[in-house]
């Protein structure tokens, strides 16, 4: 029996059924991809088809964009990483998919959603300006008015888009490295996110570069947004990706993270030799001294601090408040409402992304930890919890073994 039973389907319906196959297809998931056939056909009264592989999936989606099955092949591995191809070529084989559809039900939801945050962010910051004084007393004072350690690293946080009139409070670990490059592809109008060199020092610009003047000018009038995460997954995923990968040991950022914050954790909460390269510390030393040093400026870093304290979401009223859960539909979801999205989206997942399952990786989790550790990383970040809406997680005792 063939794949593709003959069936009368108007252009339109065949384009948006494969176009969500295709997305789904590019995110490795076949499981997903018929579910999501299932559903564009059951939406077709009188239709039916079956699902093909992904080879011949990729021929019809070729077949439907006018495009070589070579350029979508392309398109399909395109990344935060672009590997010398057209950046024009790639992003038209892109465009004529991703922004095309949408379920405006999606934007309905997205949009009851901010209020519910946006409630959730008033009524912490009114109960902490209530029951602790010396929180609110840092929370909520206007930016410029913060000392300077304080001012500075906020505003170091926020990128500026003049031309979109976009702010862009970033949060390392929520995927913000995408959201600079989205900056970057606006300014460049024609390029494609990660299609070209890109610097995190030298191609954005950020708020502190500007006058006071300036600044409460664009604070007060630019359309003003922050991605926060789950703040337990966000502290593995900075230990992971900072101390765990082997592989960035001798190169890059990880190497200052080993010689700096690592031997320093190695002598202290191990006792270790003070010449150690830093890279071998366990999940439970590192929680050990986040909540013992976590705070102190020697040792701060904002892979670690609490969102609240880089976007201060008490002084700053923003726009929309993101949950990096939800990062892909929230970013696109920014980009219609600013009249960007003919021209930039946000890159999908790809597929070399794969969530981690070995026996290794299941002990770095909240649960693994004592119940004494527990309680403190929790007392920790119960602010970023409350602020950003987020349910606290369950303790529990640890694993056996």
């Amino acid at each position: 029996m063939g794949w593709w039973p003959r069936v009368r389907l108007g252009r339109r319906e065949l384009y948006v059924l494969f176009a969500s196959a295709f997305i789904l297809a590019a995110m490795g998931s076949l499981r997903h991809t018929r579910k999501s056939l299932d559903f564009f056909v059951a939406t077709i009264p009188g239709t039916s088809i079956s699902i093909p592989r992904p080879s011949q999936l990729t021929k019809v989606v070729a077949a439907q964009a006018g495009l070589s099955e070579d350029t979508i092949m392309k398109a399909m591995r395109i990344g935060p990483i672009c590997h010398q191809q057209d950046p024009r070529t790639l992003r038209e084989a892109y465009m004529k998919f991703v922004p095309n559809y949408h379920d405006r039900r999606d934007d309905a939801v997205i949009a009851r959603e901010q209020v519910s945050r946006r409630e959730a962010v008033e009524a912490a910051c009114h109960f902490y300006s209530r029951s602790s004084p010396a929180l609110s007393k840092n929370a909520t004072v206007p930016i410029l008015s913060l000392p300077t350690y304080d001012k500075q690293m906020t505003l170091r946080h926020i990128l500026v888009d003049d031309m979109s009139k976009m702010l862009y409070c970033f949060i390392p670990k929520t995927s913000c490295s995408n959201w600079k490059k989205i900056f970057k592809t606006i300014q460049e109008r024609d390029a494609f996110p990660g299609c070209f060199p890109f610097s995190h020092k030298r191609d954005i610009q950020t708020l502190d570069m500007f006058s006071d003047a300036e600044i409460q000018t664009k604070l007060d009038t630019y359309y003003k947004f922050a991605f926060s995460r789950e703040p337990i997954k966000r502290i593995i995923s900075a230990y992971k990706d900072k101390f765990q990968e082997a592989e960035k040991v001798l190169k890059g950022p990880a190497n200052f993270f080993h010689r700096y914050f690592g031997r320093h954790i190695v002598s202290r909460y191990r006792g270790g030799p003070a010449n150690s390269s830093g890279s071998d510390i366990t999940w439970q030393e590192f929680v050990n001294f986040l909540i013992t040093e976590g705070h102190d400026h020697t040792y701060e870093d904002d892979h670690w601090m609490p969102a609240e304290d880089i976007c201060r979401p008490c002084a700053i009223k923003y726009d929309f408040l993101g949950h990096f859960e939800q990062l892909e539909k929230e970013s696109n979801y920014i980009l219609r409402q600013r009249e960007l999205d003919k021209r930039v989206f946000f890159p999908p997942r790809q597929l070399w992304y794969a969530t981690q399952n070995s026996p290794e990786q299941a002990k770095i989790s909240f649960q693994s930890l004592a119940p004494h550790l527990q309680a403190a990383l929790l007392g920790m970040y119960q602010y970023s919890y409350k602020l950003f809406d987020y349910p606290l997680p369950n303790m529990s005792t640890p694993n056996a073994g």
